[in-house]
């Protein structure tokens, strides 16, 4: 399930790379938390014509419209 902190460690594992190196990034705040969980970094990526995010989700958790705002380190 997409919604579980097990698939995206399973993710980094078949990667073969440490979660905290990977940047996740998806519409689905529940994906984004999971992926969280996991270790990994997080955004919310907000779309016309997807669910509303929520002012709280995106101070918690951050949020872009484009891949113009992701800061990669």
């Amino acid at each position: 399930m997409k919604m579980e902190k097990q698939s995206y460690v399973r993710i980094a594992t078949e990667l073969g790379c440490e979660a905290q190196r990977v940047l996740f990034l998806s519409d689905n705040v529940r994906e984004v938390r999971a992926a969280r969980e996991a270790g990994m970094r997080a955004l919310i990526v907000e779309r016309p014509g997807n669910a509303v995010v929520s002012e709280e989700d995106r101070k918690e958790l951050g949020a872009v419209e484009s891949l113009e705002e992701v800061e990669i380190r």
